[in-house]
């Protein structure tokens, strides 16, 4: 029989294709062939009876080609067996790159003692990153790995542009038509916000990132390589960090140069949040928060709305606002991207165990830094997302977003959502398996990320008896709310090896030092864009109310949005009751004042009516006021005039 000798931890899988077709591993025999991964041998001895070199991956710099090809010994590689692999990790690093995750994780861990909830709010805002949407990938290299990270970037809603000086019709068949096709690697530099390489190490592109490439980036840009250490120039990329010509370099292969600086974020080759502004008028009409707990706060009478910059609401107390006719307003959708990319990442760190492997990097010192991270990296082997089920619960903004992008990491993707509509339902691509329930999405899947909001019903929604039905092994996220999943419920399915992780956008110092636990400091939101949308969204939505009674995006009362086109408008706030529009119709007929038109909506035990008029002398107005007041259930009463009629 035919004998191989084998370097590395080949996969079993591998390993038992060979033995099943007549071939035999690591004997005595003198071998034919050599399967290996990283060793290198360029200091080995190869016997003569080796006919062929295989490595189990891309690159060969680590096999003496020259010497081998002159005694007629061919050498094969594997090129995309990994692709999906160094794709996915890419991705990850470009969310990295953006977002201060890995320092989160680290702060969250930290926030011990007393109300870590509220002092991971309080000073979670030095976390606060930005979002690739709208940003401009450049890929360099467009082959294997290079085409699936641009085009996965384009699901991220991203700008790509691309180059390959070896473009051939086999490679530009893969790629996406709407990535732009750049003339020159110097196109490339001075066009993108982010910059990642994927190329081969030869001796011609040997610091192919070097001093002169770095001073053509924009200023501020982020560099990624994830395809070979050599590539880049390690000290060159280090000085433009130095000068903040770069802004942060996210990078595979661990240099000793690069260790400890706070713009670099180093892997051991394992490829294959607001700053708030206090409003100090003394009677304030309305009050423009995100994460500030108003339950323990003297609301003023003068205040009419509250608006949140954000999506959730939990920390306001929407029941008393809404007897008092103070109408609370969200902005959802207004940080939808930024909890999507955080999710994706949050995704790649279930499969690959990225924290770890940076923690490794960065104690691996002294002596041959890239050899020991090659021979201990093992440990840090990771899974692909491609091929596996993600479950979303709850397929609104953030949900259809994060589900829409699963499917372009070539996950299957399930969805479940009891409150589904036909707005819903239209973002949503036709790709995605629609449950008929919660069982069933929790059954299927290998990955479960939810979001719902946080309710009295809600309250968790994950518990013991939801993760029993998981898949054994699974992995779960939370990047919705605190308390929508029972965290030691989790943490005794992790401790049970019946959840192989979970992940969480909420600290709770139950889950602190658990080795299959990764915190987020509640930084899912906290993006310079998501805070820049929610918070003019939310000046829009209060300004729109103050000065033409209409309500948008409101949690307490229902929304009603009607062109203003008559001089004056009376709002009424009321209680949800038979007989009140004919009583404020009858009001207003009675007082001699002319609808011109009316509109009613109801949610719950509330209404809003919207009550249009032209004609509407300063005497009915004051007599209005407080006359409508005294109907009863009438909660109250608001005049608007228009400055433009």
């Amino acid at each position: 029989m035919t004998n191989i000798k084998t370097y590395n931890a080949i996969s079993a899988k591998g390993l038992n294709y060979l033995t099943t077709h007549g071939y035999e591993i690591d004997t005595t025999e003198e071998p034919k062939a050599i399967l290996l991964r990283s060793q290198n041998l360029h200091q080995e001895t190869i016997a003569d009876s080796v006919r062929a070199v295989v490595r189990a991956g891309a690159g060969f710099n680590n096999i003496p080609v020259d010497e081998l090809s002159k005694r007629g010994i061919v050498v094969f590689n594997t090129p995309g067996g990994n692709a999906n692999a160094v794709k996915e990790l890419t991705i990850a690093s470009l969310i990295l790159a953006a977002r201060p995750v890995v320092g989160a994780i680290g702060f969250a861990n930290e926030t011990r003692g007393g109300d870590v909830s509220l002092r991971t709010e309080v000073n979670k805002g030095g976390y606060r990153g930005t979002e690739l949407a709208g940003k401009t990938l450049g890929v360099i290299g467009l082959g294997n790995v290079g085409s699936k990270v641009a085009n996965t970037a384009l699901a991220l809603d991203m700008d790509v542009i691309g180059y390959d000086p070896g473009l051939n019709a086999n490679t530009a068949w893969r790629i996406d038509r709407h990535i732009a096709h750049a003339k020159s690697v110097d196109e490339v530099l001075q066009q993108s916000d982010y910059v990642t390489v994927h190329i081969p190490l030869t001796e011609k592109n040997k610091f192919f990132i070097a001093a002169d490439s770095l001073s053509k980036m924009k200023p501020g840009a982020a560099l990624l390589n994830m395809s070979r250490g050599g590539i880049v120039d390690d000290l060159a990329a280090k000085a433009a960090l130095d000068q903040d010509k770069l802004r942060v370099y996210i990078t595979d292969f661990a240099d000793e140069a690069l260790f400890d600086h706070p713009k670099v974020i180093i892997t051991p080759h394992i490829g294959g949040s607001t700053v708030e502004a206090e409003d100090t008028t003394e009677e304030p009409k309305a009050i423009l928060l995100r994460s500030q707990n108003l339950h323990q706060e003297t609301i003023a009478d003068s205040v009419r709305a509250v608006v949140r910059a954000g999506a959730g609401f939990n920390n306001i107390p929407v029941d008393e606002l809404s007897k008092r006719g103070i109408v609370v307003f969200n902005t959802p959708g207004g940080n939808a991207n930024a909890v999507k990319e955080l999710t994706i990442a949050s995704l790649i760190l279930a499969a690959r165990p990225v924290v770890g492997a940076i923690g490794f990097a960065n104690e691996t010192r002294g002596g041959d830094v890239s050899l020991r991270t090659e021979v201990n990296k093992g440990g840090y082997r990771g899974t692909e997302l491609a091929g596996k089920t993600l479950g979303v619960i709850g397929l609104g903004n953030v949900g259809s977003k994060v589900a829409n992008t699963a499917l372009a990491l070539d996950m299957d993707v399930i969805g479940y959502d009891p409150g589904l509509n036909a707005n819903t339902a239209w973002r949503i691509d036709r790709h995605i398996a629609h449950a008929k329930s919660v069982d069933e999405v929790l059954q299927q899947s290998d990955y479960v990320t939810v979001h719902i909001p946080l309710t009295e019903k809600n309250k968790f929604f994950i518990a013991a008896d939801s993760l029993s039905k998981m898949k054994p092994g699974a992995a779960l996220l939370n990047m919705s709310r605190g308390g929508i999943v029972d965290d030691l419920a989790a943490k005794a399915a992790l401790d049970q090896d019946k959840l192989r992780v979970y992940i969480t956008d909420f600290a709770d110092e139950a889950l602190f030092d658990h080795p299959k636990v990764i915190i987020t400091p509640h930084i899912g939101g906290s993006t310079v864009e998501a805070e820049d949308t929610s918070a003019l969204m939310a000046a829009r939505q209060l300004d729109t109310y103050l000065t033409t009674g209409n309500i948008v995006n409101s949690v307490n009362y229902p929304d009603i949005n009607e062109p203003f086109v008559t001089k004056y408008r009376v709002g009424i706030i009321h209680e949800n009751v038979p007989n009140m529009i004919s009583q404020i119709s009858k009001f207003f007929g009675d007082n001699g004042i002319n609808i011109e038109q009316l509109s009613n909506r109801a949610v719950g035990a509330y209404a809003y009516t919207l009550v249009a008029i032209n004609d509407f002398t300063d005497e009915q107005q004051a007599y209005v006021k407080t006359a409508l007041d005294e109907i009863p259930h009438v909660i109250l009463t608001r005049r608007y005039l228009n400055e433009d009629y």
